[in-house]
């Protein structure tokens, strides 16, 4: 439709400005923007990811985004567990109980048929 055409008509422009201003004023390095860049957490997520992602059809959404929540909430950014325990269950139930239950998508249910 004409609204999206000039959003992505704005959009184009808007990285147009974005280039030239780095082209004339110049800038950072490349080198320079990954000094002292610290790659624990990102390869952990990336590890976390790829352990849910091969977790959720054997086991399903929640028995695999329920661990997945606990561990990011733990390990990535340090949550005290008084807190980390029920985000970990309420976030994924409730995900589930909006995708399940109101918008009627099928999300894998795994070998215990939970969810």
């Amino acid at each position: 439709s004409f609204a999206l055409y000039c959003v992505a008509t704005l959009i184009c422009l808007f990285s147009a400005s974005i280039i030239f201003g780095a082209l004339t004023e110049g800038g950072a390095t490349f080198a320079s923007r990954w000094e002292n860049t610290r790659w624990t957490k990102p390869l952990l997520i990336i590890l976390c990811l790829t352990a849910f992602s091969f977790a959720l059809d054997p086991l399903g959404f929640l028995l695999s985004s329920i661990p997945l929540m606990l561990l990011l909430l733990r390990l990535i950014d340090p949550v005290r567990w008084s807190l980390a325990i029920p985000i970990a269950f309420i976030a994924p139930l409730g995900m589930w109980w909006v995708l399940k239950r109101l918008l009627l998508i099928q999300l894998p249910s795994g070998i215990f048929e939970i969810g």
